[in-house]
């Protein structure tokens, strides 16, 4: 188990649960037993949903962007990122809790620059990330705009923007979140002025994209662990330990690279990327914020229509349909006489009591 002195309490909670994920005697299982033959049972062991883990994060991914499309009007898209200069990374890497004052000011750059152009609200999915290709840190939110938004006057108006001037962007985004930062007294004045004149970084697509495509682009990095282990491609035992991965250097034309750290410098550098509690990474505002969602859902729905049977993001695979997929068994079924097999136990984990509690079914 991890622990040390200065690993943070939430830190040392997601990687332990990370370790002992899938096993039975510490996250507790589900058991399925044949109802012809007792004999014949299937003990299904609980996984951890940590964010450090490869198996559960491909699961939660996979949910993530059905929610995310389902929730998408068809309408076209910007892809637009916004990215701070180290001086700020170095600022929120030491208080993690601040990476949320760049959805705020992302979003406020967004919303103001199209009250201002045509008076209109876009439909706004932000997703923050934290870490490069190379597992630093480098904090930076993703977002899906609409191309366009429904007229704040008349609310029965669809307004196209086509338009994202960078300059401009960048200027919002870096006036919101020095005054949040200045607001926290994370910075003071002088700091501000210094970091005013820095160039911030904004890319702002084109052209627009799809939305599907866009949303499993930024999805799969949302839920899923910073590193996937195809992309390890050694381990030297020796000096400690040495971990070897691949990347793709997008500063050399995505030129393939390999970085190798030891495996202390690794296992930090991973745990650079486990948010606070309560962080939210993934923000909806404009049309899509909760507050006022089911509000002009159902005007949006009279302009594009609903989404139809062919067209709707499918329900992600289900642990027995990738197990049937995997092994081409169903897992569920009795060797002996193929009947499907009942949930008849189901364990689970007691903080209070700190041992495996059997749940009693009806």
């Amino acid at each position: 188990m991890l622990s040390h002195a200065c690993v943070l309490d939430y830190v040392e909670e997601t990687v332990n649960k990370m370790l002992v994920c899938r096993d039975p005697e510490r996250l507790g299982y589900s058991k399925y037993s044949c109802p012809n033959h007792p004999g014949h049972f299937k003990v299904v062991p609980h996984s951890c949903k940590s964010r450090l883990c490869n198996a559960c994060g491909k699961v939660a991914t996979d949910r993530w962007i059905k929610k995310a499309m389902s929730d998408l009007p068809p309408v076209e898209y910007y892809h637009l990122t916004f990215t701070v200069p180290l001086e700020i990374r170095n600022i929120v890497f030491e208080d993690k809790r601040l990476l949320g004052l760049m959805h705020r000011a992302a979003s406020r750059a967004i919303l103001s620059w199209l009250k201002e152009r045509n008076n209109s609200i876009p439909v706004i999915l932000q997703v923050l990330h934290t870490f490069g290709r190379d597992l630093k840190f480098h904090p930076h939110i993703h977002a899906l705009v609409s191309a366009g938004g429904l007229d704040i006057e008349t609310k029965k108006i669809w307004l196209v923007n086509n338009h994202w001037p960078r300059r401009g962007l960048e200027i919002r985004f870096k006036t919101n979140l020095l005054n949040l930062l200045l607001k926290k007294k994370k910075i003071n004045y002088s700091l501000k002025h210094k970091l005013w004149k820095i160039e911030w970084y904004i890319h702002t697509a084109l052209a627009p994209v799809s939305a599907d495509l866009t949303a499993k682009y930024i999805g799969r990095y949302t839920r899923r662990p910073p590193l996937s282990e195809a992309r390890i491609i050694g381990y030297n035992p020796n000096f400690g330990g040495q971990v070897m991965f691949k990347y793709e250097d997008w500063y050399e034309n995505k030129a393939t690279k390999a970085m190798t750290l030891t495996a202390m410098q690794f296992m930090e550098r991973m745990t650079w990327h486990i948010p606070p509690k309560h962080l939210r990474l993934v923000q909806r505002y404009g049309l899509l914020h909760n507050r006022v969602k089911n509000k002009y859902l159902s005007i949006l729905q009279k302009m594009f229509g609903e989404q139809t049977k062919e067209n709707k993001p499918q329900d992600p695979p289900t642990w027995r349909e990738r197990q049937t997929k995997m092994t081409g068994k169903d897992p569920l079924l009795c060797p002996e006489c193929q009947t499907e097999m009942v949930l008849t136990e189901v364990a689970y984990w007691s903080k209070k009591e700190n041992k495996i509690k059997i749940m009693p079914l009806p």
